[in-house]
């Protein structure tokens, strides 16, 4: 009925045709989402930092029991390896800085707390980033060369560090 030329047509139509409608069926939705993103005004961010940072040493200190609890809090801070160097101010301004660089990147206009009042007056969209805190611990995790290196040794390293 149909010739090996025809079958081999039609088996090739049956495949090419709906990888073209794939390929195409989503060609003008996608052209206009994309108009969308990029004509659509981002709007503007009023940005309140935190005054200072929560700085934490989670590293076991053996202290006295006779010590209060805010008297421990600065022995463990003084005993830190890197958070009694890190300036509040500095890791501040360097956190904030580089998201405002960021935001302005993806197009938002950015006001800090001093512009309150010219913030009011942006039309919408609008929205109010507090970062209420920030907080830097420092810790010490034990791993043994065993789970490292499969070895079967008993010796352990410690990395010390911040997050």
């Amino acid at each position: 009925m149909f010739t090996d030329l025809t079958k081999h047509l039609l088996r090739s139509a049956f495949v090419v045709l709906p990888a073209l409608a794939m390929l195409t069926s989503c060609g003008p939705e996608r052209m206009i989402g994309d108009y969308y993103v990029k004509n659509t005004p981002k709007g503007a961010i009023l940005l309140v930092r935190p005054e200072f940072i929560y700085k934490n040493n989670q590293m076991a200190f053996d202290l006295s029991d006779q010590m209060s609890e805010a008297e421990k809090d600065s022995v463990s801070f003084y005993r830190s390896s890197y958070l009694q160097y890190v300036s509040d101010s500095v890791f501040l301004d360097q956190y904030m800085n580089n998201f405002i660089d960021h935001m302005l990147s993806a197009g938002f206009d950015v006001y800090a707390r001093e512009y309150q009042d010219s913030f009011m007056k942006v039309d919408p969209p609008a929205f109010i980033v507090d970062v209420a805190q920030l907080q830097l611990e420092e810790s010490r995790d034990s791993a043994g060369s065993e789970s490292l290196y499969n070895s079967g040794t008993e010796s352990s390293i410690y990395p010390t560090g911040l997050s």
